[in-house]
């Protein structure tokens, strides 16, 4: 059995499956919706990641020893097998959305004249890297990169002090709570992905306090980079951008000789991305693993992995199809994310109670 992650590498991966992913683009569907009422929309998307962690935490603690998928299987040889399927093709798919959306911000921003298969290839070939082998090496690369990305985004209100604008910030509370709704289900998905915490450790290693406090850094540290992009580009320059984020880090100059520093915080982030990626690669190879026990793990990464970096490419015609992908994927992920694990859990309670009934009787 491989060791256990520690709790600071799990509060890192929840952190990473809600900040890593969702900074590229996200922001600037929000603020096209909401303007600067952007926060109301980041308020519904923590309550319901904080929701979804609770459910899945109830869930899991019914395993204590195992991880769910791996509780899941062993409690309900069937139903927990089609199950943990249904996981797979859930984490797969946002595997596909994240080397999308990654090779495409590549591409665009960084390497202009270099073809979109070679950069997804580069990029599938560390996700696997990084996946097949198992997740100590997952805890152990988000550990490295993912704290110098929290720096990043904590340092980033100091080096933009100069051109923040208060008053970009009203006027608020001008759109009616329907569309502050469907502001909110452009994040709301990234926000319940912290729930992929008990897919990758125990119940016993991450606890429900672990868990809330990694979907509250992930969110905060999010809504540090929002507040700081209206505050110092204001709302339409975000609207309009495909990467409104990176736009922002543009204008950091520190000195006459620092004025390009996107490309370092850039450095970082990448790496960062890459590691949140190899997540879902990882999850969704060790539920193959658990439905197929006698697959390697490391071989099931390396098919899943050129699998989704294929899919990523043949799926999508540019990258705004992203956008259109994500408005399918928001209910699904409601379902896997919260509607699914409250009826296991209920599930679970129910078959509790009738082996209580069976010893009373």
């Amino acid at each position: 059995m491989s060791p256990r992650l520690s709790r600071s590498q799990v509060l890192m991966i929840g952190c990473a499956f809600v900040l890593d992913g969702t900074l590229v683009s996200k922001p600037s569907l929000v603020i096209r919706d909401l303007r600067s009422d952007f926060w109301l929309a980041y308020l519904i998307a923590l309550a319901y990641g904080l929701a979804a962690i609770v459910a899945v935490g109830l869930l899991a603690s019914r395993f204590p020893r195992k991880d769910l998928m791996d509780g899941l299987v062993s409690s309900y040889p069937i139903l927990g097998r089609a199950i943990v399927a249904g996981y797979v093709l859930f984490f797969f798919g946002i595997l596909v959305r994240d080397v999308r959306s990654t090779t495409d911000f590549v591409k665009v921003s960084l390497l202009t004249i270099t073809p979109l298969t070679a950069v997804a290839v580069c990029l599938g070939l560390c996700i696997i890297a990084i996946a097949r082998h198992g997740k100590t090496s997952v805890g152990r690369m988000s550990q490295l990169w993912q704290p110098m990305l929290v720096l990043l985004v904590l340092g980033i209100p100091i080096f933009l002090a100069s051109t923040l604008v208060l008053g970009n910030l009203l006027p608020a509370f001008q759109h009616p709570f329907p569309d502050v709704f469907y502001g909110a289900s452009h994040i709301v998905a990234y926000a319940g992905e912290a729930t992929g915490i008990a897919f990758i450790a125990t119940s016993r290693t991450w606890t429900f306090r672990y868990g809330i406090y990694s979907v509250l850094l992930g969110w905060t540290l999010l809504t540090i980079l929002t507040v700081c992009l209206v505050l110092s580009l204001g709302v339409e320059i975000p609207a309009r951008t495909l990467y409104p984020n990176y736009e922002m880090i543009r204008k950091i100059r520190l000195t006459d000789f620092l004025d390009r520093l996107d490309l370092p915080m850039v450095g970082i982030w990448l790496p960062a991305m890459i590691v949140k990626t190899s997540f879902s690669l990882y999850i969704a190879s060790n539920g193959v693993a658990r439905i197929f026990p006698k697959l390697r793990l490391s071989a099931i990464s390396v098919v899943l992995g050129a699998a989704a970096v294929a899919v990523a490419i043949l799926a999508f015609e540019h990258a705004l199809q992203i956008f259109t992908f994500d408005q399918f994927w928001m209910p699904l992920s409601i379902v896997f994310q919260l509607a699914l694990p409250v009826a296991l859990l209920c599930l679970c309670m129910m078959h509790q109670r009738k082996k209580a009934a069976r010893k009373g009787g």
